[in-house]
């Protein structure tokens, strides 16, 4: 049996309560962060990753963002020829500053585990090589 068409009051309604369910809809997924990127800071939190490679005069990438309050772990390896390290300037800004060990030799790598509490840039350094730097922004 072929299906009888809607009067035209009744399909105005079926598309006013599907706009509305698809506002609804809409709201929630934006209100409830679906698809954020910023993790949410508190105990059991899950940390950030940075990765960085330290070339020969350069850390690999340089600029990284994270949310403030979050954990992040720097996880560092080193496969240049040189000795480098990775001190993080952050103690006005952040309260304390963090490093690695002082010698990062050829085929070393490490971690180094920091929250920063604060918004604001934070600048880390290879000690052993001026102008091999990068900056975190807090934000």
């Amino acid at each position: 049996m072929p299906e009888m068409p809607l009067p035209p009051r009744r399909r105005r309604g079926r598309a006013a309560c599907c706009l509305i369910a698809a506002v609804v809809t809409l709201t929630l997924i934006i209100a409830c962060g679906v698809g954020s990127a910023t993790p949410h800071a508190g105990p059991g939190a899950v940390p950030i990753v940075l990765d960085v490679t330290m070339r020969e005069t350069v850390f690999e990438p340089n600029t990284f963002s994270v949310a403030r309050g979050v954990k992040v772990v720097i996880s560092y390896d080193n496969p240049s020829a040189f000795i480098h390290n990775l001190l993080i300037i952050s103690k006005d800004t952040q309260g304390r500053d963090y490093t690695s060990p002082m010698v990062v030799k050829t085929g070393e790598s490490g971690t180094i585990e920091a929250t920063f509490p604060n918004a604001g840039q934070v600048k880390f350094i290879c000690s052993f090589h001026p102008g091999m730097d990068g900056t975190i922004t807090v934000r």
